[in-house]
């Protein structure tokens, strides 16, 4: 008897690529499995900004692929050399997490895909104090973002014996401790700055007007190719003092309905699931093949966040870069963690007051990208996201400091079906910024001078000052970076502030060429400054301060 036919017909293993047949003027770099493209691009090819490596004269196609996927970096970060960093490739078993650090990438250079680290070298970030900043003076850190001694000395580190202890005033009901499960006093006290800093945020007019519009009945949109059921938005900038301060109450009764836990999450900071045991906020019941179950929801953070700010050295910044001070690197933690709690809590929001029984991610004021999180921290830090500048690996202690990217930006998510409705391409986005952010930016969060005097200083908006250095790179269009659903045509974008059509090409010109406009941040030639420029703005061959002054990337 012939063995029962499959019920699924095994898909043909890839012929072995024949190096015999490369040709440079059709040769396709896709037709190289993607396993041996790593592998040839061990001791990546990293040069001079400016000076591609021309691939047309490779004389195979493996030096024709490390030609193509080469690295460019200032003459500053070259002259550090392949290996500035050895504590970037060493690996330590953390016995606590049951797990090793971070792997280093071979096929990449020491500074990852991190486009400041290709172009300004740690030292240089130092000086401009993105790195390391004063946090033992009580001068700099309020009473109330401090660890309290002596509350720490008495607390209890059994997860399963859990109690009020200490003081919790500042703290959100959301964050209340009966809502942290497996978390032992001690863990909670360690907690409490993050959780008064991510409270505040949650005063924020600008936030709450958001939450307001996400838990309002959302605008329909027709459908598209990219988006065949069509997508919903919401518009921010609409409520009305009132409506705001409805939005607080709601925001309290949604204690009730969130719990938080410590888990592996595989590489996120944080991430939310529904808790199918309990319905949410709203009460309506939906189902759990949806996104919006209409459940109350469960938090997860990652262990490894709780085993930095309990003390472990696994992955203490020093180890990667031994110029960082682990009492800075933990205030970025710190920081990171309480944005992370309110990019999840406003996920929590959403999936509990959501009036459609639909697998939906709203769009914020018809951005490209759908994703509520991202979308309030960028209302919080005016426009962008702050996250770690990466090098290679990636580390949660953030050696190299953080760097605001605006949002969405160039952000692409090619596993992101349903929260993408145009590319960037398609948007007109031909420019990549990415922020130095100073440690002040960071450390001002813990203090009462912000949070007490931040609507004089901001308004009711978002916080700003989050500038110390930038890197641009000019992004091009090329037909991969359309969707498959879309045409190759480049669109013009609407300004979110006036709702105006832009030149997507605006406010810059192209390097080189032409009369620049008022504001521009050049004169004639790219390599000049000029007084007006934005801040801290790096061109392909210069670097500027905030004041415009040149800052000198070469050796």
């Amino acid at each position: 008897m012939s063995p029962p036919a499959s019920s699924s017909p095994t898909p043909n293993p890839l012929p072995p690529f024949d190096e015999s047949t490369y040709d440079p003027l059709t040769f396709d770099t896709s037709s190289v499995p993607k396993e041996i493209k790593m592998k040839w691009c061990h001791d990546p090819i990293v040069y001079l900004a400016g000076n591609v490596p021309d691939r047309r004269k490779a004389i195979t196609a493996k030096e024709h692929v490390r030609r193509v996927f080469s690295h460019q970096a200032s003459s500053a970060v070259l002259a550090l050399g392949a290996n500035p960093f050895p504590g970037l490739r060493e690996r330590r078993h953390i016995a606590e997490l049951n797990k090793s650090t971070g792997k280093y990438k071979e096929f990449l250079p020491w500074f990852g895909v991190s486009a400041i680290l290709a172009h300004v070298t740690p030292d240089e970030l130092e000086r401009k104090g993105c790195i390391n900043i004063n946090t033992t003076n009580p001068l700099f850190i309020s009473r109330r973002f401090r660890l309290k001694a002596n509350h720490m000395a008495n607390a209890n580190k059994d997860r399963s014996a859990m109690k009020l202890h200490g003081d919790h005033n500042g703290i959100h009901p959301c964050f209340r401790r009966g809502n942290w499960a497996e978390t032992s006093d001690f863990e909670y006290e360690l907690m409490k700055p993050i959780l008064r800093v991510a409270s505040k945020m949650l005063e924020m007019p600008s936030l709450l007007d958001m939450w307001h519009a996400l838990g309002s009945p959302l605008h329909h949109k027709p459908g598209t190719k990219m988006m065949p059921k069509g997508s919903y938005v919401y518009y921010t900038g609409r409520s009305s003092e009132d409506e705001r301060t409805k939005t607080s109450a709601e925001m309290e009764r949604l204690a009730n309905y969130v719990t938080f836990r410590w888990e592996d999450t595989g590489g996120m900071f944080a991430c939310t699931s529904v808790d199918e045991k309990k319905f949410g906020l709203r009460g309506t019941k939906g189902t759990t093949e949806t996104r919006n179950a209409r459940y109350a929801c469960i938090v997860s953070i990652d262990t490894n966040v709780r085993y930095i700010l309990s003390g472990g050295t696994g992955y203490a910044a020093s180890r990667y870069n031994p110029a960082a001070q682990d009492e800075s690197s933990l205030l970025r933690v710190r920081y990171h963690a309480a944005m992370s709690l309110v990019h999840e809590m406003t996920h929590v929001w959403f999936l509990n007051t959501l009036a459609i029984d639909e697998d939906i991610f709203p769009f914020a004021n018809d951005q490209r990208i759908g994703e509520e999180g991202y979308a309030c921290e960028a209302v919080i830090t005016r426009g962008v996201t702050i996250g770690p500048i990466s090098a290679n690996p990636s580390v949660d202690t953030m050696p190299f400091g953080t760097m605001a990217a605006p949002w969405p930006g160039v952000q692409k998510h090619d596993d992101w079906d349903k929260f993408v409705s145009a590319s960037r391409a398609k948007q007109g986005i031909n420019r990549n910024v990415q922020y130095a952010v100073p440690m002040k930016f960071i450390r001002d969060f813990f203090t009462d001078e912000l949070w007490d005097n931040r609507e004089k200083r901001f308004g009711a908006g978002a916080l700003e000052g989050y500038k110390a250095i930038a890197v641009r790179q000019k992004c091009n269009f090329y037909p991969g970076d359309f969707n498959s659903f879309e045409s190759p045509t480049v669109e013009k974008v609407r300004d979110e502030d006036t709702g105006l059509n832009i030149d997507t090409w605006m406010p810059d010109v192209e390097e080189g060429k032409g009369r620049c406009h008022v504001g521009c941040p050049r004169r004639t030639r790219a390599s000049e400054g000029c007084a007006n420029s934005p801040p801290g703005i790096i061109y392909p061959d210069r670097a500027f301060e905030l004041s415009g002054a040149p800052i000198d990337i070469t050796m």
